[in-house]
């Protein structure tokens, strides 16, 4: 993917969000850009490299969203649309920071062969990460966050971790063949479920480029 490809799905992904947020549609941004929803759409899904600048900034003016804005500020888009991916599991951010997000849930009752079991109080610690130079790395991170996490967090609530890998053909080539190739299936179901306790482990699961679902393998 070149950089302008790349800059585009950023870019789309923030005004994407920036609209969530604003809880306004497709067509009421774009007649206010004075541009088509369908030119909206394709910068949305990162397909907007070749729209003139101009509507860019129009679109970004009519959402609140500044396109010189450091592009670090996507960690956020991405944090913010997994949390939406993990609702269903009942978890609800719990605090964010430089390189890492957390997310909590409380006590409830879970399914343990024919009778249920009190689950405990959970806190996951997320790191997202676009790209992957060394997956060990990013290992030995998530456990200092954790090993934080438990060490100032509340007594009785289990705390893990978990990577979120954004998909790209980089990174899925170069993680093709190991261990890490594939999400953690035990991650995605605590993920999604809460009446799936989080594994007492720390995971890998990977994400669609653009967040909108959580994948199965690179």
């Amino acid at each position: 993917m070149d950089r302008v490809t790349d800059l585009s799905f950023d870019l789309g992904w923030r005004i994407r969000d920036a609209r969530y947020r604003a809880g306004r549609t497709q067509e009421e941004v774009a007649d206010v850009a004075g541009t088509s929803t369908s030119t909206l759409s394709r910068m949305e899904l990162g397909h907007g490299a070749n729209v003139p600048l101009g509507t860019w900034d129009s679109v970004a003016a009519a959402v609140g969203v500044d396109l010189f804005a450091p592009i670090e500020a996507r960690h956020d888009v991405y944090v913010d649309a997994i949390g939406r991916l993990i609702e269903s599991g009942g978890w609800t951010p719990a605090g964010q920071e430089l390189d890492s997000a957390s997310f909590d849930r409380p006590p409830r009752r879970v399914a343990a062969g024919r009778r249920s079991v009190q689950a405990p109080a959970e806190r996951i610690i997320v790191r997202v990460v676009w790209i992957v130079t060394d997956i060990q790395v990013e290992m030995d991170r998530l456990r200092m966050s954790v090993e934080s996490g438990r060490a100032h967090g509340l007594p009785g609530r289990a705390i893990e971790g978990v990577i979120i890998v954004v998909r790209s053909t980089a990174t899925a080539r170069r993680l093709s063949g190991t261990t890490w190739d594939r999400s953690s299936s035990a991650w995605i179901r605590a993920l999604r479920s809460e009446a799936t306790r989080m594994p007492a482990w720390p995971g890998l699961v990977w994400v669609a480029r653009r967040a909108t679902h959580l994948l199965a393998g690179a």
